[in-house]
């Protein structure tokens, strides 16, 4: 495949190429270019962007594992998503942890990275996982929410299983365009199976209590509101938390079932978490979050005792909150603390 470097558009009419790809990060630009390079004819289908490459975060806690830390037997692991992604510090935590949680991951992720855990690692070591859940993770699947998974598409390539994402042409599109330019400017993803996995993993160790004392002698401002940072949270209108999606929810019901029926094998302990939410999103939501929250205590299927709702819990406490459901520094460390106290 040749790839070429047009520095004028005049150009494009006398090269041979067999993609032109738009080397940006700015999306905005690449949408520009995009349109006056069909303009001069070149097919769409010819045009690649870099833009839809660029995913954030672009560290993979499944992939960071196999790289550096699977060699540890570890007492927990902590599943979720953002709201644990940013609001548990592992580091700071009793015990041996690791975190696979990441931003918008649904039961459908948690669920393949399990059964490759289950594949290639000894969970037997492993004497509790907690998943952080909110009350709508039954009603949410990240891939019928197109936007959402086009920004974490990454996870989804190293599962290679993009669940329910890809069905339309359109879609389909976004999935070829994202492989074919990881296959041209990002290393092949890192083999869970490789025989090499582990080789940083000094260097990891060495800077571990860098990184903990660092964070414990930060300064965490707290969050001073703006009345427009309100207005927004009141205004909000989210699908996962008003629309109810049957299929959606049988489908999760079924996901969830089978993770508690792989952990029970291994004779691991089930916790569920529901993160702090912000008292302004819990104020201007009551029906939505009732009617979530009915959903997911009918489907959750564990004992009262194994699940930490923690919802309420900094309800007035908004100077910990970075918007309406994610923790800010502050926040994290003090919940981590509090969080320490319940394992």
């Amino acid at each position: 495949m040749d790839i070429c470097s047009i520095d004028k558009i005049a150009d494009i009419g006398i090269l041979k190429f067999d993609r032109i790809l738009i080397f940006t990060r700015d999306s905005e630009v690449t949408e520009k270019c995009e349109k006056v390079l069909v303009s001069y004819g070149v097919n769409p289908d010819r045009i690649y962007r870099y833009s839809t490459l660029v995913k954030e975060p672009a560290v993979i806690p499944e992939e960071e594992f196999w790289k550096y830390n699977s060699h540890n037997k570890y007492d927990r692991f902590i599943f979720g998503m953002s709201h644990a992604y940013g609001g548990i510090i592992e580091k700071i935590l009793p015990g041996k942890t690791y975190k696979f949680a990441a931003p918008s991951m649904d039961l459908f992720y948690h669920y393949m990275v399990l059964q490759h855990l289950e594949e290639s690692y000894n969970l037997d070591t492993v004497k509790v996982i907690v998943f952080e859940m909110p009350y709508y993770v039954f009603n949410y699947d990240i891939s019928k929410c197109p936007t959402v998974f086009e920004q974490r598409m990454n996870f989804y390539y190293y599962l290679e299983d993009y669940h329910h994402y890809g069905y339309s042409e359109q879609e389909q599109r976004r999935v070829d365009e994202f492989e074919q330019t990881n296959l041209m400017f990002v290393p092949p993803i890192y083999n869970r199976y490789s025989t090499t996995r582990n080789e940083h993993r000094r260097k990891c160790e060495k800077f571990k209590l860098y990184y903990k004392l660092r964070y414990l002698l930060k300064n965490k401002k707290p969050h001073i509101w703006t009345d427009e940072e309100i207005a927004r949270i009141e205004s909000l209108n989210l699908h996962v938390w008003e629309k109810i999606r049957e299929e959606t929810i049988s489908e999760n019901v079924q996901i969830w079932s089978q993770i508690k029926k792989m952990l029970v094998k291994h004779n691991i302990k089930i916790k569920v978490c529901v993160f702090p939410f912000c008292g302004y999103f819990i104020r201007s939501k009551k029906t939505g979050i009732e009617k979530m929250k009915k959903i997911f205590y009918d489907n959750l299927g564990i004992s009262s005792e194994d699940i930490w709702d923690e919802f309420e819990t900094y309800r007035d406490n908004y100077e910990l909150f970075d918007d309406e459901c994610h923790l800010n520094e502050k926040g994290s460390y003090q919940f981590t603390k509090y969080f320490a106290k319940l394992l």
